[in-house]
């Protein structure tokens, strides 16, 4: 469904009433909607059911989206740069090429979505589900990722450069010509993982877990 700009500003001036009222019939339903080229920066859209929607090359720098429903959107080449995420439900979204530069992504349900390619520098991933998601391509420079769960996620041709890999479980990861530099990989599990095709810069293994039968 297409949502003209005088619908959709009527939308989310329901929803303000709805976070500060708490009145459940002016909560934003776009499920389905179409809000492709939508300039929906700055806005405050926490809670929101935007399931199935599509929001390819969407703007969304700076959004309130936190605990928002979004299970099977479409982020083709949005723009979520300092975004907040948490606590999102974003599975089996498609992301491919979308900006999430800065973007608070803690505490979100990324189980299978498709990430390929994603811009996530300096974002907050910690206690992010991201069990059968997609990093291939993705730049997670400067991100942080302790003690998340990336156990069989692909991650080939990924970059990681400064980032925070503290305690993560990367058991049998596909990491084929991903680039490790200065990562931080205190205490993470690489058991299964196949560094022969990786490149790595100033990091080291020797912290990390499960090489060589070492625990």
């Amino acid at each position: 469904m297409f949502y003209s700009t005088e619908k959709l500003k009527e939308v989310i001036e329901n929803h303000a009433i709805y976070l500060k009222d708490g009145d459940t019939s002016k909560r934003a339903n776009l499920r389905g909607a179409d809000l492709s080229y939508t300039d929906l920066s700055n806005v405050n859209l926490r809670g929101a059911d935007l399931s199935g929607a599509a929001m390819c090359n969407v703007d969304l720098r700076g959004t309130d989206l936190s605990g928002a429903v979004m299970p099977n959107v479409d982020f083709h080449h949005a723009d979520l740069s300092d975004a907040n995420l948490t606590g999102a439900n974003l599975s089996f979204a498609n992301l491919t090429g979308a900006n999430l530069i800065d973007a608070d992504l803690s505490g979100v349900d990324l189980s299978g979505a498709n990430l390929s390619f994603v811009d996530l520098s300096g974002a907050n991933l910690t206690g992010a589900n991201l069990i059968d998601a997609y990093l291939s391509g993705a730049d997670l420079s400067g991100a942080d990722l302790s003690g998340v769960d990336l156990s069989g996620v692909d991650l080939s041709h990924a970059y990681l450069i400064d980032t925070d890999l503290t305690g993560a479980n990367l058991s049998g990861a596909q990491i084929d010509y991903i680039l490790l530099d200065r990562t931080n990989l205190l205490h993470a599990n690489l058991s299964g993982v196949d560094l022969s095709h990786a490149y790595l810069i100033d990091t080291d293994l020797n912290c990390a877990e499960g090489l060589n039968g070492k625990k």
